[in-house]
């Protein structure tokens, strides 16, 4: 693996979650006011449409259904449709700092599923800084769990449901078309309510709500490309870490949206969380052209 390859990897990967993070917010932020299936469901079909939009663009049609392993892309479109589902219902019932201090589990289980199926070894530097963005996260948001609820579980399947998601893309490969990766969480998402709701769909409210759904939706979908796109370049144990940039972004959704400002303690872990991103970056990039070993 090249030094560009895994400079580009970080690069999208980092890209990605920054785009998670505005749609956890948004989210958050929408469903004070409107039914979780209605954002979920408009959500997906927007999306959707950002896909066909770019449909021509990259590959077409073929790069949706002429697909080798559809069976994975149908399995992992499944995954994220109810990761989709079950993280709006952590979000949306306790704080984002108590959700997305599990959500930084996933490194560790994305890593290690890696390690464990496809032989990748993690190494002791990239271990060092998943362990140091884990503790970041703990310090900043030190999250009490005296009485859980169910939200808490949601959030910790979430964690699973995200991490074989991403192994899957990882062993598919790119030998799909990178809008597939987008293109069937959505539709599994949006025929999944549909089944549940009993074919009725669900209403769309108003403008500004639509302008909303747009929004989210074109942030996921190049979320889940993206993401995709940085698991097939590189090394899971060298992209997962970037996963931690989210709580810079949850701590500036939480002062614009509700006017909440970080304590010191917040300050501290999110500067170890930076980083411990920024050394991985360091060490990766320290890395000599065609050197297999691990850091």
């Amino acid at each position: 693996m090249t030094k560009n390859k895994t400079n580009i990897a970080i690069f999208v990967t980092l890209l990605a979650f920054v785009a998670f993070s505005i749609s956890d917010g948004l989210r958050k932020f929408l469903s004070q006011d409107y039914a979780i299936i209605d954002i979920l469901f408009w959500q997906g079909v927007c999306g959707m449409g950002f896909v066909l939009l770019l449909m021509p663009f990259m590959g077409g049609r073929a790069s949706l259904f002429n697909v080798t392993n559809i069976k994975w892309q149908l399995l992992r479109g499944i995954l994220f449709a109810l990761n989709t589902t079950f993280s709006i219902q952590a979000v949306s019932r306790i704080p984002m700092m108590d959700a997305y201090t599990i959500f930084f589990l996933t490194p560790f289980v994305v890593s290690i599923s890696a390690a464990i199926l496809f032989k990748e070894a993690i190494g002791k530097y990239r271990a060092f800084s998943i362990i140091c963005g884990f503790i970041g996260a703990l310090i900043a948001f030190r999250p009490g769990f005296a009485v859980l609820n169910s939200a808490y579980f949601y959030a910790l399947s979430c964690v699973f449901l995200f991490s074989f998601a991403s192994i899957i893309a990882r062993y598919i490969g790119r030998e799909n078309g990178l809008l597939s990766f987008a293109f069937w969480p959505f539709l599994c998402l949006i025929f999944g309510i549909l089944i549940y709701s009993g074919g009725q769909i669900p209403p769309m409210h108003n403008i500004e709500f639509l302008a909303y759904m747009a929004v989210m939706g074109v942030a996921y979908g190049l979320a889940l490309i993206l993401i995709s796109y940085g698991y097939t370049l590189a090394a899971v144990a060298t992209v997962a870490p970037y996963q931690y940039i989210q709580i810079v972004f949850a701590l500036g959704i939480d002062y614009f949206l509700w006017s909440s400002v970080p304590d010191l303690p917040k300050i501290v872990g999110s500067i170890i969380i930076v980083g411990s991103g920024i050394f991985l970056f360091i060490r990766e990039g320290m890395r000599k052209q065609g050197k297999g070993s691990a850091l």
